[in-house]
């Protein structure tokens, strides 16, 4: 997906990079959400997190 589509950014190429899980976590803090669950794939590159708005 990377390079391959563009970005919002004046039409420059949109460019992923791996972010850490710590990162994540603070992210999803920093927008008000508390982390609930996570799944990861069996070679440990790929994520999913479940995560619920902090009322």
């Amino acid at each position: 997906i990377a390079r391959a589509l563009t970005s919002h950014r004046e039409g420059q190429a949109w460019v992923m990079r791996r972010r850490s899980q710590s990162e994540m976590d603070q992210l999803v803090e920093a927008a008000g959400f508390r982390k609930i669950t996570q799944r990861v794939d069996e070679w440990g590159i790929f994520t999913v997190s479940l995560a619920q708005r902090i009322q």
